[in-house]
C-alpha cells in the first residue's frame, strides 16, 4: 500500500487544519473520518477526510478551499438565508422558527435544506431574493399601488380596495411582497372604460374662494 497518495500521517493532517497535536488527537477520537493502521503507525484515510471536510464548516484549511462544500450544495445556514432575502439574520433566524423549516445540526451549526427552504420560498410573495427584487423593481415602476390609485382618484383607501377587489376583468394585478399592485397600462384602460371616478387631475379646478362672502367658495354662473 503507498500510504502517501491514499492517507496521510495525523501530524500532516494537523499542520493540513492549523492543529497542534492535542487538536488533532482530538479529531481522531471523534471518528469523523477513518484512519488506517500502516506498520504499527496511525494514518488517516485521505478520501474520509475530504468527505468529512466537506460536510462540516467548523475546521478550515490553512492553505485550501474553504470547508463544506458537499453541505452547502444541499442546505442552507441563517446567515446565507438573511443574506438572500435581505433582513437581518436575527430575523432569518425568527422565520426559520415561525414557519417550522426542517432543520439538520452540524457541529452546532443550524442548517436549513434547500429543498426545504424553495419549497416555502416559491408558495409565498413576501420575502424576496435579489434577483427577484430587481425583477420587481420594474414592476413596480410600471405599476401603481392601492394609495397611489386612491390619491390618483381622490378616495380613501377602502374605495381603492373595492375597485381592485372587485374583480374587473380589465385590472390586472399583480402581487409584489404581499401587496397587491395594478399594472398603470391596464388602470388606464379601466379609467377610460368608466365614468364614475374622476382622476384629481381631470377634475376642473374649483373656483378661488371669495375673500368677500366670508372664505366661502363662490360660484360663477356661465350666464348673465
Amino acid at each position: 500500500m503507498n500510504a502517501s497518495k491514499k492517507a496521510m500521517t495525523v501530524r500532516e493532517m494537523g499542520r493540513l487544519l492549523g492543529l497542534k497535536k492535542t487538536g488533532s488527537y482530538w479529531l481522531i477520537h471523534k471518528q469523523y473520518f477513518a484512519t488506517i493502521m500502516v506498520n504499527g503507525h496511525m494514518w488517516v484515510d485521505t478520501e474520509s477526510f475530504e468527505k468529512w471536510y466537506a460536510n462540516q464548516v467548523k475546521y478550515h484549511k490553512v492553505n485550501g478551499p474553504p470547508p463544506g462544500e458537499a453541505l452547502r450544495a444541499h442546505s442552507y445556514s441563517v446567515r446565507e438565508i438573511s443574506e438572500m432575502l435581505g433582513i437581518h439574520e436575527t430575523s432569518a433566524y425568527d422565520l426559520v422558527k415561525r414557519k417550522n423549516f426542517k432543520k439538520e445540526f452540524v457541529d452546532g451549526w443550524m442548517r436549513i435544506p434547500k429543498e426545504e427552504f424553495e419549497r416555502w420560498y416559491a408558495a409565498q410573495d413576501y420575502y424576496r431574493k435579489a434577483q427577484d427584487r430587481m425583477r420587481d423593481k420594474e414592476t413596480e415602476e410600471n405599476s401603481y399601488s392601492i394609495p397611489d390609485i386612491a390619491a390618483l382618484l381622490g378616495i380613501d383607501r377602502c374605495k381603492a380596495y373595492c375597485i381592485v377587489q372587485s374583480g374587473s376583468n380589465a385590472l390586472e394585478v399583480v402581487v409584489i411582497a404581499g401587496r397587491k399592485r395594478v399594472m398603470k397600462e391596464s388602470f388606464e384602460d379601466w379609467y377610460a372604460g368608466q365614468d364614475k371616478y374622476v382622476k384629481l387631475s381631470d377634475r376642473p379646478r374649483r373656483a378661488e374662494r371669495n375673500p368677500a362672502c366670508g372664505g366661502k367658495e363662490s360660484r360663477t354662473s356661465s350666464g348673465g
